[in-house]
C-alpha cells in the first residue's frame, strides 16, 4: 500500500509541476496585427513595416489577430517567416 501511495505522491507532484502558467505562450489568434483602416483593406499583418502596409494611405491600427480574422481579414502573403515577427 505504501508503494501505491508513493507512486500517486510522484504524479501528483509532476503534474503540478507541469502546470506553470506563466511559461505558456498566448494562441496565435490573440497576438497583436496591423491592419489598414481602408475599406478595401482585407489583409493583415504581423510587421508594421511590412511592404504591404506601407502601401497603405489611411490610419493603421493594432488589434489582435482574432479580431482581424473576425473582420474577414486574411494573413499578407509578403510575410512568410512567422517567428521573425513573435
Amino acid at each position: 500500500m505504501k508503494h501505491i501511495l508513493d507512486y500517486f505522491s510522484l504524479l501528483l507532484l509532476f503534474f503540478s509541476l507541469g502546470c506553470d502558467d506563466s511559461k505558456q505562450e498566448k494562441p496565435l489568434d490573440d497576438r497583436k496585427v496591423y491592419v489598414c483602416e481602408s475599406a478595401m483593406s482585407f489583409r493583415y499583418h504581423l510587421n508594421p513595416e511590412c511592404p504591404g502596409l506601407k502601401q497603405c494611405i489611411h490610419d493603421i491600427s493594432e488589434i489582435s489577430e482574432s479580431s482581424a480574422k473576425r473582420q474577414g481579414r486574411m494573413f499578407c502573403g509578403r510575410e512568410t517567416d512567422y517567428s521573425a515577427y513573435e
